[in-house]
């Protein structure tokens, strides 16, 4: 909303399109999909580290579904399933709260991964794997004696800087997966190795990761990283062209956020419900399969299948560029992911014979903050690569306007600004036609001749609301 000394100078002026001016869409986190005890530790951290609700509940989705990883997997037709691995991008200046949001919603996690390190370690013998302890058991078997041993390696829940090689041995101590977090993930995305880069590509989707070189074999089945990290904006569009290629960009959500109010230093935090509803997804196991464990099934329900096919429809019909193309194509399978995670959140958290279920309210749910929230952060974020040569050259033009600050300027003014293929002839006016059109700026009655004749150079009023609420130039 505008204040009080913005709104004469914006009225009569239609709303402009926020991604064309680069402001943050004004939308909000549904925090109704949750249930209330969570949604209040959302609130909580918000508040006392002064970041944006989105950022705690990115980092709470991706640390919720790295907890479930492999025991549980959606089942939502005979031959489709959907893992419950999400990745999420923070993105926001330095001053946003990125890195603090972050790291107080994975506190929790991270104190519950310490409480099974310490269980594990004191069994006596931590670092024995399954093979040594069944033979170490069955002798004591034999002897009327019985061992108590730590079977597998130390439990770990989550990672953060790593090589190719150390991930794949990550990956075959813990099968269940792992949550990948870094508080700069530029620097991870632009340094990863064509090798890595294929192991996190295939772990998005759960799959089985093979490969066969000449002094190299590996074999991995059903690798699982959920990912959570903070970027720049500034850094994120910089990265956009080579992120764009393989489609490793539009499998992340990106999560904008703005500077907020200073954080709460009295607030208080109430972990309890978190901490249970992980204790809960980690205490889900996997089935024993003829190879190894096996994620189990979770089925949707007939109703939560039907929303999820009438979505499956609408993205087929949808016409998108750029970015956005394929986050629609996927919007689908994006939708069912997010449904399983709050699905089991809701069973964890509930009665303890609740049934493992997907039910049509969850995927109602998961739709709610894909459409609401989601999409348009993700609009937002990838705007400019699925942009027109056109709108290219008008947010080029406004950049330029904005940095000005004048309420009206002259059409030779303007010239000056386009961009050089646009700056003169037909291009010029077709550019100005759709600035125009796009309620950027608006073509001013000509002025009367001067007393020495000679009329002044056409002017063209700019809509006050390119600007920051607050920062709009006042009209002369």
């Amino acid at each position: 909303m505008l204040p009080p000394q913005d709104t004469e100078a914006a009225a009569g002026w239609p709303s402009v399109d926020l991604n064309l001016i680069g402001a943050m869409p004004e939308v909000k986190v549904p925090l109704d999909i949750f249930p209330d005890a969570i949604a209040d530790f959302i609130r909580a951290v918000a508040r006392t580290t002064g970041a944006s609700e989105g950022y705690v509940v990115a980092t709470l989705l991706a640390m919720t579904s790295a907890a479930i990883g492999n025991a549980r997997i959606g089942r939502v037709g005979p031959e489709w399933t959907v893992p419950s691995i999400l990745w999420f991008l923070l993105v926001g200046v330095p001053a946003s709260g990125k890195s603090p949001a972050m790291g107080r919603t994975l506190k929790p996690y991270r104190g519950l991964e310490a409480e099974w390190r310490a269980a594990h370690a004191a069994v006596g013998q931590p670092g024995m794997d399954s093979v040594e302890a069944g033979w170490r058991q069955a002798d004591a078997h034999e002897r009327g004696q019985t061992v108590s041993a730590g079977i597998g390696p130390a439990p770990q829940f989550m990672c953060e800087l790593m090589t190719f090689n150390g991930m794949i041995e990550l990956m075959q101590k813990h099968p269940r997966g792992m949550l990948v977090t870094a508080d700069e993930i530029a620097g991870l995305i632009k340094s990863m190795p064509a090798n890595l880069r294929a192991l996190f590509l295939k772990s998005f989707d759960g799959d089985d990761f093979r490969r066969n070189l000449k002094n190299e074999s590996i074999d991995l089945p059903r690798v699982a990283m959920s990912m959570v990290g903070c970027m720049q904006p500034g850094i994120l569009k910089t990265l956009l062209p080579n992120l764009a290629l393989d489609g490793a960009l539009a499998r992340f959500f990106v999560v904008l956020g703005a500077p907020q109010s200073a954080g709460d230093l009295d607030a208080h935090i109430n972990d309890g419900p978190v901490l249970e509803m992980l204790r809960g997804l980690r205490a889900l196991q996997m089935d024993a399969g003829p190879s190894g464990p096996v994620p189990r099934d979770v089925p949707f329900t007939r109703d939560a299948r039907d929303l999820i096919a009438d979505r499956m429809a609408a993205a087929r019909l949808a016409h998108e560029t750029g970015m956005m193309e394929g986050i629609i194509a996927k919007s689908d399978g994006t939708v069912a992911r997010l449904a399983l995670v709050l699905a089991l959140m809701r069973v964890v958290s509930g009665a303890p014979d609740t049934t493992e279920t997907v039910a049509a309210e969850d995927v109602r749910n998961a739709g709610k903050l894909f459409d609401d929230y989601l999409l348009p952060m993700a609009r937002s974020a990838f705007w400019l690569n699925g942009c027109t040569e056109i709108e290219l050259a008008a947010r080029a033009v406004i950049v330029k306007l904005q940095a000005e600050r004048v309420a009206s300027i002259t059409v030779r003014e303007l010239q000056r600004m386009a961009p050089s293929k646009f700056d003169k002839g037909d291009a010029f006016t077709d550019l100005m036609i759709w600035l125009e059109r796009a309620h950027v700026l608006r073509l001013m009655p000509a002025a009367p001749s001067g007393p020495q004749g000679g009329a002044p150079s056409k002017r063209a009023m700019v809509n006050p609301q390119i600007w920051p609420p607050g920062e709009a130039p006042q009209p002369s």
